[in-house]
């Protein structure tokens, strides 16, 4: 974008704990951001933590094996759904006062990989259980099954952030919305005949 635009407001979509963390994406979407703010526009980020849509990474894994297969531990996963975040970015563009503001996004509430899997089988009415692989065993597992290197990589990149605790519940989607966000329960009953 050139400067001195006629754009009134960018609205980025960057990752929770951008800056915070000190692995590559997160390093990433800090430059990225900012880029953003040395524009000269008007802007506003909006920090997501991991989609709800994306929790497994693999639904086809979880659908062929019945298994969540993710290196995370006991650690607690944070998620939102995409809808939640366009509704927060709705606001944000329709109403004042969020113009040089980041804003973090999450649901509610943490989960545990068990208590996913359990959501998962309850929705679907299928057995699904929760596998704690070795880094280097998620590493051969998911090369053989020709996921890229790189993106390997980021994964495992956000399973230490989730052993470690990193992630967190922010109250943002109803500061900003007037509205709880949705759980991954919601979403599950929604998404459970797409995901049968």
């Amino acid at each position: 974008m050139r400067r001195g635009s006629k754009t009134k407001h960018i609205v980025k979509l960057s990752n929770f704990g951008s800056g915070a963390f000190p692995t590559s994406l997160w390093r990433w979407h800090r430059n990225s951001e900012e880029n953003l703010r040395g524009l000269g526009t008007p802007w506003t980020v909006l920090r997501p933590t991991r989609f709800m849509s994306d929790a497994p990474f693999s639904w086809d894994w979880l659908i062929e094996h019945g298994t969540l297969f993710e290196p995370t531990g006991d650690g607690q996963i944070t998620l939102i759904d995409p809808h939640d975040v366009a509704a927060v970015a709705a606001t944000v563009l329709t109403t004042d006062g969020h113009q040089g503001r980041t804003y973090e996004l999450t649901s509610a509430e943490t989960l545990t990989g068990t208590q996913i899997a359990q959501k998962i089988a309850a929705a679907t009415g299928r057995p699904v259980k929760f596998a704690d692989p070795s880094p280097e065993a998620f590493r051969d597992t998911m090369t053989a099954t020709g996921l890229p290197e790189p993106v390997t990589d980021l994964i495992l990149q956000y399973a230490t952030l989730v052993r470690e605790n990193r992630m967190r519940v922010t109250t943002t989607v109803a500061d900003l919305t007037g509205r709880p966000p949705r759980s991954y329960d919601e979403w599950l009953k929604d998404n459970a005949p797409r995901i049968r």
